[in-house]
């Protein structure tokens, strides 16, 4: 994974299970959408997720479904998890507050 530290990681989860539950995910199920969304980060861990592609995902997936004991309605809610972590706005709004960086709409430029 590419979030630097403890904390940030931490805030990182946080904000992934809010946005979870603003994607209407209830909040007794958002905890699981978080650990396949961990599960996703750990199984390309020299991947950072900020760069990882739709064939990571369904390369996940596949392997999510050969392993034993995986039900096939978790292989969807693992998809929906990843679905929400891979193209949610929310999340990048709430890491600019995490990270303290800012997210800027247009391109700086020189006044000149």
């Amino acid at each position: 994974m590419d979030i630097p530290n403890s904390r940030g990681r931490n805030g990182f989860w946080e904000a992934y299970r809010a946005c979870a539950e603003e994607n209407r995910v209830r909040p007794d199920r958002s905890p699981f959408y978080v650990n396949w969304a961990k599960d996703f980060a750990n199984f390309l861990p020299q991947k950072p997720l900020r760069d990882r592609s739709r064939k990571d995902v369904e390369a996940f997936l596949a392997n999510l479904g050969k392993r034993r004991g995986i039900a096939d309605w978790q292989v969807q809610q693992a998809q929906h998890a990843l679905k929400i972590l891979m193209r949610s706005s929310c999340l990048i709004m709430r890491l600019k507050d995490i990270l303290a960086v800012p997210i800027l709409k247009t391109a700086p430029f020189k006044r000149q």
